[in-house]
């Protein structure tokens, strides 16, 4: 298999951006850049051969660095992009490390550290090395995070490999290393339609999560510490169901965190999501404790490819992560690295047609 290399035509801090692609032999592809390691595209056929676009994004490079909206508000719906030191939300910006406290970066509504901060790992030029085998090619994508960058301590040496096969796997592969006790929760934040991206809703998905329980969280989506069953609930999608079947049941539909039910210790089977109309379907495994569900709830209005406005629910994300603000729950599983340890998570995603 074989990456190909482009320089875009933009540059951020008067660095270069690159783009990549790897195509397999069973007609899926996908497209990555160096600013902030960023999953631009995933295209795949469907059951009739006619290949289409299965992720959310932008027009152009450009918007990826601007990340304006239809109405020229700069918005940040975080399409692709590697997030860290820490993925999802820390109450108040608030980490504690021992008998230190730190204060993070407050960039959600002024009250919670969300996705890394005003500048996280997804505005940020990473450093890249391509490769290629027999049976599968990708990006290896490297950046340091320096002590004390939006609030977080100690330097962290941090790695993502992004690589397909040709059994069409998407691997995220997670890498780090620190010289200070820091949270880390790394993570891709890939926002889905498999009926193709932009072409309207995502409620007519099926899909199924390998959870048996929940995290209820508070008016600002802060986890309140319980683990709830999901049974009977509108969080229940132990068997396959339509993401659009209880979704009114919510005020503004699903952004929740699923505890993933561990068969082993490492890898475990996370989601499966089936498009009828297409016959798209999506695997997702993981070693991460949790799966946050979010059901493109903030999306109306976002100008996307072909300078279309998404509405509403025409996009979901399913992000594999460390629970929200489990650095300030102690019966939630510890995102703390400390040095001499290596922080090491991987996701894969398995394409298949129905």
């Amino acid at each position: 298999m074989v990456v190909s290399k482009e320089l875009s035509e933009f540059t951020y801090n008067d660095q270069s951006v690159y783009t990549f692609t790897v195509r397999n032999y069973n007609d899926l592809s996908i497209r990555v850049m160096n600013y902030g390691a960023t999953l631009l595209s995933v295209r795949m056929p469907d059951r009739k051969g006619t290949i289409g676009e299965i992720t959310l994004g932008f027009d152009s490079i450009g918007d990826y660095i601007e990340r304006t909206g239809a109405s020229g508000i700069s918005i940040d719906p975080y399409f692709g992009a590697t997030i860290g030191r820490y993925a999802n939300r820390i109450s108040q910006g608030r980490c504690v490390i021992g008998d230190k406290r730190y204060n993070l970066t407050c960039n959600e509504n002024s009250i919670n550290h969300l996705h890394g901060g005003i500048n996280g790992f997804d505005k940020v030029i990473w450093n890249f090395q391509t490769f290629e085998m027999k049976k599968k090619a990708g990006v290896v994508f490297s950046y340091r995070s320096h002590n004390g960058e939006e609030g977080f301590p100690g330097n962290l040496d941090a790695r993502a490999v992004f690589s397909l096969s040709e059994n069409n796997v998407l691997l995220f592969d997670f890498w780090a290393k620190t010289d200070q006790p820091t949270p880390v929760n790394l993570a891709n934040h890939a926002c889905w339609n498999l009926a193709d991206a932009g072409q309207g809703s995502i409620l007519e998905h099926e899909l199924m999560l390998n959870c048996g329980k929940y995290l209820p969280s508070d008016e600002n989506l802060i986890p309140t510490g319980d683990i709830i069953d999901v049974h009977g609930s509108p969080m229940d999608f132990s068997k396959p169901k339509k993401i659009g079947k209880d979704i009114r049941k919510l005020p503004d539909g699903y952004d929740h965190c699923f505890v993933i039910k561990k068969d082993n210790e490492r890898l475990n089977f996370a989601a499966r999501v089936h498009e009828p109309g297409t016959g798209r379907c999506m695997e997702i495994s993981t070693t991460k404790p949790g799966i946050q569900f979010y059901s493109g709830n903030f999306l109306e209005g976002v100008l996307c490819r072909n300078s279309t406005k998404t509405g509403k629910y025409n996009g979901f994300v399913l992000l594999t992560e460390y629970f929200p603000n489990s650095v300030n729950q102690q019966n939630f599983e510890s995102p703390i690295l400390y040095p001499g340890s290596t922080y090491h998570h991987y996701t894969i995603h398995r394409f298949f047609i129905t």
